[in-house]
Order: structure tokens, then C-alpha cells, then sequence
């Protein structure tokens, strides 16, 4: 059911396809035939029922989001350019560490 949905909607990745494929199976039954295709127990085509699927949940057929994976691609590059004491005050900036609060801490100063 899963390639069925794939090869009607290309554009949709996996986690997507499988969710859909889940949602047609619930709400249309579908059979495969002896000539290994998808029959809807409604009658209607594939392309019908996605389509319905589509209007119902559209959020399933939009491409994804920007993924955490290629942001996180993006800062690791961000990151790579800068100076070790720009990158080491920006990853910990949030906590109050900065190049003078290290550079007395290596002194063995108190903070």
C-alpha cells in the first residue's frame, strides 16, 4: 500500500507515505488484485482517494520543514569559521562564560 501511495505522490517522504497508506487503509479497505494493483473498496481510484486524503489532512502532502539535521549543519559551519574563543563564548554564552571570565579562570582565579 505504501508504494502504491509513493508512486502516487511522489514528492512525499517515507514517514508521510507511511501515514497516508495507514489513513487509506483505515477509511477505503483497499484489495490488491491478481494483477498486483490497488482497488479501493469505494470504487474510486487511488488518485481519488489521495486526493480526498489531501483536502482532509494536507499538512501529510506538504513538504517537510527545514530538518534539525541541516540546520544543525548549518551552525556546526557557522561555528567552524570562527575564532576558538569566539566559538567558545558563543556556545556558552547563555551560562556567562566569555573570553575574560576563561582567560581568569586559567589564571586560577575564583569566579
Amino acid at each position: 500500500m505504501k508504494a502504491a501511495v509513493q508512486r502516487a505522490a511522489p514528492g512525499v517522504t517515507d514517514a508521510q507515505a507511511s501515514d497516508i497508506a495507514r489513513r487509506v487503509i483505515a477509511a477505503d479497505q483497499p484489495e490488491i488484485t491478481s494483477e498486483a494493483e490497488v482497488r479501493l473498496a469505494s470504487g474510486e481510484t487511488m488518485a481519488d482517494a489521495l486526493g480526498r486524503h489531501a483536502q482532509a489532512a494536507p499538512h501529510l502532502f506538504s513538504p517537510p520543514e527545514t530538518t534539525v539535521h541541516a540546520t544543525s549543519d548549518a551552525a556546526r559551519a557557522k561555528l567552524k569559521a570562527m575564532k576558538a574563543a569566539d566559538r567558545l563564548e558563543a556556545a556558552n554564552a547563555a551560562v556567562g562564560v566569555t573570553g575574560a571570565w576563561v582567560r581568569e579562570f586559567r589564571k586560577g582565579r575564583v569566579q
